[in-house]
This record gives structure tokens, C-alpha cells and sequence, in this order.
């Protein structure tokens, strides 16, 4: 059977998301895990559960970039 396009897609994010689980539990000081893609958008990202994030929706978005 051949997988759609949003199929695989579905299937890489998944994968992404072990991943950063996977990183959260190296440490306790690790707070957030995050895959962005080469635009800069986060494709997935977790928050440790119980945890307030530092940074508000707007200023994580533009976290990533550089100051102009």
C-alpha cells in the first residue's frame, strides 16, 4: 500500500517528537525540545510537563533569529 504525502509527513513529525522525548529525558534541567525546519518554523516541540514557559507564543516564535 502507498502512503500519501500527509501520511509520511505524519510519520516524520512522529518521529521528531520521539526524538525530542528522547532528549527531554537525557535531564531534568532540560526544559523544552524542539525540531524547526530550515525556514524557522517548529515543526514539533515539548514542553516538560508541569513546567511554565519562559518566553511568550510571539517572543518563541522569533526566538530563533538573530537581532537585525
Amino acid at each position: 500500500m502507498v502512503k500519501t504525502p500527509d501520511e509520511e509527513w505524519k510519520k516524520t513529525v512522529a518521529g521528531y517528537r520521539k526524538k525530542c522525548q528522547t532528549i527531554l529525558d537525557i535531564s531534568e534541567n532540560i526544559r523544552y525540545a524542539g525540531a524547526i525546519n530550515s525556514y524557522g518554523r517548529t515543526l514539533t516541540g515539548i514542553i516538560k510537563p508541569d513546567v511554565k514557559p519562559m518566553l511568550g507564543r510571539e517572543q518563541s516564535k522569533n526566538d530563533i533569529f538573530p537581532p537585525c
